[in-house]
This record gives structure tokens, C-alpha cells and sequence, in this order.
């Protein structure tokens, strides 16, 4: 009789987790569904947690070692095995998310572009604090959609 080691080899991991996902789908549809709470309610009251992580992560350099850690190579293989088509699929998907967005984006674009049309632009002075009003009105944008 075999014994087993205390802990998997890699490549067992890998192999079980492979047999795990292939098996989840329909479980994890499901879930999405029948969520156990209400995602925006949890994240709100999560806010001071959150600020918190982020601070310390900042302090210990985190986001700069995760990405030294990261395998460009790797994502490259990972995008081309799921494909255009995978692409595609997972944009389209979202397409009502988009309008829904772009119903917000639209005029608020449109009256910042339609403000800097009508400042002047004779001069390169002019025009350099057109494409700065530009820059500032598109940020204001973000901010306005995303409650900054």
C-alpha cells in the first residue's frame, strides 16, 4: 500500500483544482443568482476595513512586489488560450452594463466638450487651457460617476 504524502505535489493540486473548476459551473451560475447577502450592502459596511487594507498594503509595498511577482509570459499564454472569442463573449455580456453607463456618461461628456468648444482658441496659450479644461472636465466626469 502507497502512503501518501502529508500535503499534494503540485501537480496533484493542479489536477484537482482543474477537475474542480470543470465541475463548478452550473454551481457557481447558481450562486450568482441566489447571492447569501447584498454585495453593495456588504462592500459599504466593509468601507473602514477596506481603507485600512489598502493603507497597510501601500506601507509594505505590496502592489509593487505583486506585480515582480507576476508572470507577463504567462498572462499572454492565459489571453490566448481563452481567445477572441472569449473576448468577445465576456464584452458583449456586459453590453446593457455599458449603455447603462454610457446613459450616464454621454451628456455629461457632451457638456464639457461643448464648454471647451466655446472658450477661445486663437492662441497656443488658448489652446493649452482648452486641452487642460479638457483633461479636468473628463476627470470631473469619472468623479461625478463614480460619487468622488
Amino acid at each position: 500500500m502507497a502512503i501518501r504524502p502529508a500535503y499534494p505535489d503540485a501537480a496533484t493540486l493542479s489536477r484537482r483544482w482543474k477537475e474542480g473548476v470543470q465541475q463548478a459551473g452550473d454551481k457557481w451560475v447558481e450562486g450568482i443568482q441566489n447571492p447569501r447577502a447584498d454585495a453593495k450592502t456588504e462592500a459599504i459596511k466593509a468601507n473602514a476595513t477596506y481603507k485600512a487594507q489598502v493603507t497597510k498594503s501601500i506601507a509594505e509595498d505590496r502592489w509593487v512586489k505583486g506585480v515582480q511577482a507576476s508572470d507577463q509570459n504567462e498572462a499572454i499564454a492565459t489571453a490566448v488560450a481563452v481567445g477572441a472569442s472569449g473576448y468577445t463573449a465576456g464584452a458583449l455580456a456586459r453590453g446593457a452594463k455599458h449603455e447603462r453607463v454610457m446613459n450616464k456618461v454621454a451628456p455629461l461628456m457632451a457638456s464639457a466638450v461643448s464648454a471647451v468648444r466655446n472658450m477661445p482658441a486663437v492662441t497656443d496659450a488658448d489652446r493649452e487651457a482648452r486641452a487642460v479644461a479638457m483633461i479636468r472636465a473628463g476627470r470631473d466626469v469619472g468623479k461625478k460617476l463614480k460619487g468622488g
